[in-house]
């Protein structure tokens, strides 16, 4: 789990502002978003407590119905007596879906809001297009020149060896147009937490081009400050 900023909202206006801050995320059971935040899924700069603003009561509607608060817990709303005289289907779900821990902390907003349960979203060794940085171009491209140096390792045994390094977030200039609370979320995803330096990169280079690497060919030198062992 990264380290994140924590901030308790105390009005629908506070929240709405904290919140339209990059890198927030709301936190009202904590049921979804907690799982996600452990499995490194989610990786927000900001967590806005939002459990004490006025949105958890069940309401009459003037025409005959009930307003479910966002807020209302999943326990509170099926054991409601009007929800299980006049809505038994859902409150009959309701009881299905989780045990009597979740339903007594997860919100009815929050369920709505809840990210895929998929086994492959969780799993971040897995890719997914559902989770994290839109960038399947740069994703595929890399993988592509990972995989044509160890096939040309391979092919080319008899005369050459070759590897090759998969850099992390350098500071190259190349990324300044990027907003610093971006990149203040990149670098909590970094052990180390931060880039690494041009220069930095030049041992593993000097490293292949040697003798000192002679019986290694079709590596791949991973050299991003442990961001791919989180």
């Amino acid at each position: 789990m990264n380290r994140f900023d924590y901030a308790q909202a105390h009005d629908s206006a506070e929240a709405v502002r904290l919140g339209g801050a990059s890198g927030a995320r709301f936190l009202a059971g904590g049921t979804n978003l907690v799982d996600l935040m452990k499995e490194n899924v989610e990786r927000p700069v900001s967590v806005i407590d939002i459990q004490r603003l006025p949105f958890a009561a069940i309401e009459e509607t003037d025409g005959g119905g009930l307003r479910l608060g966002a807020l209302a817990t999943n326990a509170d709303t099926a054991y409601d007596e009007r929800v299980a005289e006049r809505y038994p289907l859902l409150a009959s779900a309701i009881l299905a879906g989780a045990s009597p821990q979740l339903r007594n902390r997860a919100t009815n907003g929050g369920n709505l809001n809840q990210r895929t349960r998929c086994y492959y979203f969780y799993d971040t060794a897995t890719a997914c297009n559902k989770r994290g940085q839109e960038q399947t171009s740069y994703n595929v491209a890399k993988a592509g020149c990972i995989h044509l140096a160890k096939s040309l390792a391979n092919e080319w045994r008899d005369f050459a060896r070759v590897n090759s390094v998969s850099p992390g977030y350098i500071d190259t200039g190349l990324s300044d147009f990027v907003p610093q609370d971006i990149q203040k979320l990149w670098h909590s995803m970094i052990p180390m937490g931060r880039d690494a330096k041009a220069t930095e990169l030049k041992g593993a280079y000097l490293f292949f081009a040697s003798d000192a690497s002679s019986y290694c060919t079709g590596s791949d030198l991973l050299i991003d400050g442990g961001y791919t062992c989180r």
